[in-house]
């Protein structure tokens, strides 16, 4: 079982330097500290907090989102979350990147093109990604809000949304254009 525990601050960007101290000196201090985050938050916490004192595999974090200038090199190619982790599109863009990534390397007549079907697959690929890379607006601190008033707006807010069936409303055109290219499969 695993369970995550998220510390957000007021604005993104910032650190948390009690957070940054604890990680700092070590495995030990950093759960002292989550003990003392997280010990009257309700709900599983105190179970959440036992199971991280028993753990033999708790690591703690901090999220990031890396921009890489070259996803490629050579016959090398960083992919999936490794090149594009994002918030929230991180399916289609696997899904849509994996399907690219297949189509170009469908065209090599010998292991000697692999390099150019990777750069090709970044040129095509890219551009798709740079439409979904930013974060969400308001992304953490909505998503994780710091106060108790927060996370009860939050929390009625998805209910409603849920009860009322609104989420449809969201379904429409996202107002990114995401046309993949069409590629001559070949069947076996």
């Amino acid at each position: 079982m695993g369970a995550y525990l998220c510390i957000t601050m007021p604005a993104r960007g910032q650190r948390d330097p009690a957070v940054e101290d604890a990680m700092d000196k070590g495995t030990e201090d950093t759960k002292r500290m989550l003990h003392e985050y997280f010990e009257n938050a309700g709900w599983e916490a105190k179970r959440v907090l036992e199971g991280m004192d028993h753990a033999e595999d708790f690591y703690m974090s901090r999220a990031a989102q890396v921009k890489l200038s070259k996803w490629t090199n050579g016959r090398a190619l960083v992919l999936g979350d490794a090149a594009f982790a994002t918030f929230g599109v991180g399916t289609s863009l696997a899904i849509g990147s994996a399907y690219i990534l297949a189509g170009e390397l469908s065209k090599i007549q010998s292991s000697n093109d692999v390099p150019q079907a990777l750069e090709k697959y970044e040129e095509v690929f890219r551009p798709l990604y740079a439409k979904m890379e930013e974060l969400p607006p308001g992304f953490p601190q909505i998503a994780f809000p710091q106060t108790a008033w927060g996370l009860r707006l939050r929390d009625s807010a998805l209910w409603f949304v849920s009860k009322t069936k609104m989420y449809k409303l969201f379904q429409g055109d996202s107002g990114i254009d995401w046309k993949m290219p069409c590629y001559d499969w070949v069947g076996i």
